[in-house]
């Protein structure tokens, strides 16, 4: 019963997150999963609105990248760290002397890479209730 409780959360660790950051005449890229560990050496791709490629690069070991600012307006990031894992995300550039009332976008590493506790506490009652169950079961139908 321990495994099946341990292959739940290992499976939790899954989740691809990308935080994207204004910073001046740069973009800065972070990709991470949800137990923290960076999207290390991930491959990245930025298209715009045209699906034309501004940009591609490929992640640090800390999961950053970082590029040149373009022209504003809506872009698509993918992320994919080569296993499976992909994320993609819409951000905007506003642009210049427009006051953005949001620098960062996608996913926010710290909401992100947060524990779960809902999900945690269910998949605990749930692992713990199987065997009452099966025991309440084969008592009702032997």
């Amino acid at each position: 019963m321990s495994a099946l409780w341990l292959a739940a959360c290992t499976a939790m660790a899954h989740d691809l997150g990308v935080e994207v950051q204004l910073q001046g005449n740069t973009v800065r890229v972070e990709v991470f999963f949800d137990d923290g560990t960076p999207g290390a050496k991930a491959r990245i791709r930025v298209t715009d609105a045209n699906h034309r490629v501004i940009a591609e690069g490929q992640a640090d070991a800390a999961g950053t990248w970082s590029f040149p600012k373009p022209t504003p307006g809506t872009f698509r990031l993918t992320a994919d760290t080569g296993d499976g894992h992909r994320q993609i995300i819409t951000f905007t550039v506003p642009a210049d002397g427009v006051v953005a009332p949001e620098l960062v976008q996608g996913d926010r590493r710290d909401n992100f890479t947060r524990t779960r506790w809902l999900g945690l506490v269910v998949g605990i009652v749930i692992t713990l209730a199987l065997p009452l169950g099966a025991r309440w079961f084969r008592r009702k139908f032997p």
